[in-house]
């Protein structure tokens, strides 16, 4: 599916960075974070390392079911509503939380409306 300007999702068609992202996909999770989200693997009853790949294939998982902005602060947020997959990702292709939200799409929603930067 081509698109008009930049793609604000990981795993862009031609692999190379946007403007707003400067890796061209998510590749591993922000190492200052893992312990405060180790409980997301227990609630999802996986072990860490089966977070960390689900995490990092749904971050570069392109698809017209996923929702996705950028906060102002150079944040992508990613959600699915078919899975109720939701990931944070920063700006250097490290993820900062993935979980399953409670609430699906309205809290996806709400973040948007709190977080969400206009592009020009």
């Amino acid at each position: 599916m081509s698109t008009k300007g930049p793609s604000f999702l990981y795993g862009n068609t031609k692999g190379s960075p946007t403007r707003h992202i400067n890796f061209p996909y998510a590749k591993d999770f922000n190492k200052n974070t893992i312990k405060e989200h180790e409980r997301h693997a227990i609630h999802m009853k996986i072990t860490w390392e089966e977070y960390v790949i689900k995490a990092v294939k749904f971050a570069n998982e392109i698809s017209p079911e996923n929702l996705s902005f950028i906060d102002v602060r150079d944040i992508t947020f990613k959600y699915k509503e078919k899975t109720n997959e939701y990931a944070l990702i920063d700006k250097n292709g490290y993820i900062v939380t993935y979980y399953y939200p409670t609430g699906g799409k309205r809290y996806y929603e709400s973040q948007k409306q709190k977080w969400e930067r206009k592009y020009k």
